[in-house]
């Protein structure tokens, strides 16, 4: 069970990683295409964009939660001492 949500933890990461990737190419797109538009200044954008960087730091930082671990969690140990009979009637 525990490699299970890993493996749908470490899946939901890489799909998370690639969605902000994305977004963060189409908005270089429409960004690019409004300059080559001539409605928008190059300068203009960058002094916006930092202090939206700026104001999404400051959020992000509000926002932190603590690193999920399951090794923080408390969990029932199983005995390494137990006959391969429980194993068998826990995995039918």
């Amino acid at each position: 069970m525990l490699i299970s949500l890993k493996e749908k933890w470490e899946k939901k990461k890489a799909e998370t990683d690639c969605e902000a990737c994305l977004k963060e190419v189409m908005a270089n797109i429409n960004l690019l295409k409004e300059i080559m538009n001539n409605n928008l200044l190059a300068s203009d954008e960058l002094l916006r964009l930092r202090a939206k960087e700026v104001e999404l730091g400051s959020e992000l930082d509000v926002m932190v939660v603590s690193d999920f671990s399951v090794g923080r969690l408390d969990l029932p140990q199983i005995s390494e001492n137990l006959p391969e009979e429980f194993f068998a009637k826990v995995h039918s």
